[in-house]
Protein backbone atom coordinates (compact mmCIF):
# COMPACT_ATOMS: atom_id res chain seq x y z
CA UNK A 1 0.00 0.00 0.00
CA UNK A 2 0.95 3.65 -0.83
CA UNK A 3 1.40 6.16 1.76
CA UNK A 4 -1.41 8.02 0.89
CA UNK A 5 -3.44 4.93 1.15
CA UNK A 6 -2.93 4.25 4.38
CA UNK A 7 -3.28 7.74 5.79
CA UNK A 8 -6.57 7.93 4.25
CA UNK A 9 -7.67 4.71 5.59
CA UNK A 10 -6.23 5.89 9.00
CA UNK A 11 -7.93 9.19 8.76
CA UNK A 12 -11.21 7.55 8.26
CA UNK A 13 -10.97 4.82 11.22
CA UNK A 14 -10.18 8.15 13.06
CA UNK A 15 -12.95 9.68 11.75
CA UNK A 16 -15.05 6.88 12.23
CA UNK A 17 -13.77 6.50 15.88
CA UNK A 18 -14.56 10.42 16.79
CA UNK A 19 -17.99 9.92 15.52
CA UNK A 20 -18.84 7.26 17.72
CA UNK A 21 -17.31 9.46 20.67
CA UNK A 22 -19.72 11.94 19.91
CA UNK A 23 -22.09 9.58 19.79
CA UNK A 24 -21.58 8.33 23.30
CA UNK A 25 -20.91 11.85 24.78
CA UNK A 26 -24.64 13.25 23.35
CA UNK A 27 -26.37 9.77 25.25
CA UNK A 28 -24.25 10.62 28.62
CA UNK A 29 -25.26 14.13 28.27
CA UNK A 30 -29.05 13.16 27.74
CA UNK A 31 -28.49 11.26 30.54
CA UNK A 32 -26.98 13.82 32.77
CA UNK A 33 -29.76 15.69 31.77
CA UNK A 34 -32.45 13.44 33.09
CA UNK A 35 -30.57 12.90 36.45
CA UNK A 36 -30.51 16.65 36.78
CA UNK A 37 -33.84 16.68 36.14
CA UNK A 38 -34.76 13.90 38.77
CA UNK A 39 -32.14 15.63 41.42
CA UNK A 40 -34.07 19.01 40.96
CA UNK A 41 -37.16 17.41 41.59
CA UNK A 42 -35.54 15.46 45.00
CA UNK A 43 -34.38 19.18 46.17
CA UNK A 44 -37.61 20.19 45.49
CA UNK A 45 -39.10 17.39 48.06
CA UNK A 46 -36.64 18.03 50.16
CA UNK A 47 -37.03 21.65 50.94
CA UNK A 48 -40.93 21.04 50.85
CA UNK A 49 -39.98 18.63 54.31
CA UNK A 50 -37.54 21.10 55.54
CA UNK A 51 -40.63 23.20 55.52
CA UNK A 52 -43.21 20.17 56.94
CA UNK A 53 -40.35 20.03 59.71
CA UNK A 54 -39.93 24.02 60.52
CA UNK A 55 -43.88 24.28 60.68
CA UNK A 56 -44.23 20.97 62.50
CA UNK A 57 -41.40 22.10 65.43
CA UNK A 58 -43.08 26.08 65.59
CA UNK A 59 -46.55 24.42 66.39
CA UNK A 60 -45.39 22.33 68.94
CA UNK A 61 -43.45 25.06 70.70
CA UNK A 62 -46.50 27.22 70.69
CA UNK A 63 -48.38 24.66 71.56
CA UNK A 64 -45.95 23.76 74.39
CA UNK A 65 -46.03 27.01 75.98
CA UNK A 66 -49.62 26.46 76.93
CA UNK A 67 -49.37 23.37 79.05
CA UNK A 68 -53.36 22.86 79.39
CA UNK A 69 -53.65 22.79 75.82
CA UNK A 70 -50.46 20.47 75.28
CA UNK A 71 -51.34 18.16 78.24
CA UNK A 72 -54.84 17.71 76.78
CA UNK A 73 -53.42 16.81 73.28
CA UNK A 74 -51.35 14.20 74.44
CA UNK A 75 -53.69 12.06 76.50
CA UNK A 76 -56.31 12.58 73.71
CA UNK A 77 -53.35 10.87 71.06
CA UNK A 78 -52.97 8.45 74.05
CA UNK A 79 -56.44 7.85 74.05
CA UNK A 80 -56.63 7.27 70.57
CA UNK A 81 -54.01 4.75 70.06
CA UNK A 82 -54.94 2.80 72.83
CA UNK A 83 -58.95 2.86 71.55
CA UNK A 84 -57.09 1.56 68.05
CA UNK A 85 -55.40 -1.47 69.24
CA UNK A 86 -58.26 -2.61 71.47
CA UNK A 87 -60.67 -2.30 68.03
CA UNK A 88 -58.21 -4.45 65.84
CA UNK A 89 -57.56 -6.73 68.78
CA UNK A 90 -61.07 -7.14 69.08
CA UNK A 91 -61.93 -7.85 65.80
CA UNK A 92 -59.11 -10.67 66.07
CA UNK A 93 -61.06 -13.58 66.28
CA UNK A 94 -58.60 -15.72 68.35
CA UNK A 95 -58.68 -12.89 70.97
CA UNK A 96 -62.36 -13.04 71.12
CA UNK A 97 -62.06 -15.17 74.45
CA UNK A 98 -60.84 -13.10 77.81
CA UNK A 99 -58.84 -16.14 78.74
CA UNK A 100 -56.96 -16.59 75.41
CA UNK A 101 -55.89 -13.08 75.61
CA UNK A 102 -54.78 -12.67 78.94
CA UNK A 103 -52.75 -15.96 77.94
CA UNK A 104 -51.05 -14.24 75.13
CA UNK A 105 -51.11 -11.44 76.88
CA UNK A 106 -48.62 -13.02 80.11
CA UNK A 107 -46.77 -15.11 77.52
CA UNK A 108 -45.92 -11.64 75.33
CA UNK A 109 -44.96 -10.17 78.28
CA UNK A 110 -42.82 -13.14 79.40
CA UNK A 111 -41.35 -12.88 75.93
CA UNK A 112 -40.70 -9.02 76.40
CA UNK A 113 -38.48 -9.56 79.74
CA UNK A 114 -36.61 -12.47 78.69
CA UNK A 115 -35.22 -11.53 75.32
CA UNK A 116 -34.58 -7.63 76.15
CA UNK A 117 -31.61 -6.16 77.63
CA UNK A 118 -31.41 -5.74 81.60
Amino acid sequence: MTKKKLSNKLEQQIIDKESSIEKSEKEIIELEQEILAKVEKLDHVEKTISKMEHYRRRTVKKLAKHRFIFSILVSLSFVLVWRGLWDITASLPILEDAGVALIIGFFMVWLLERYTDE
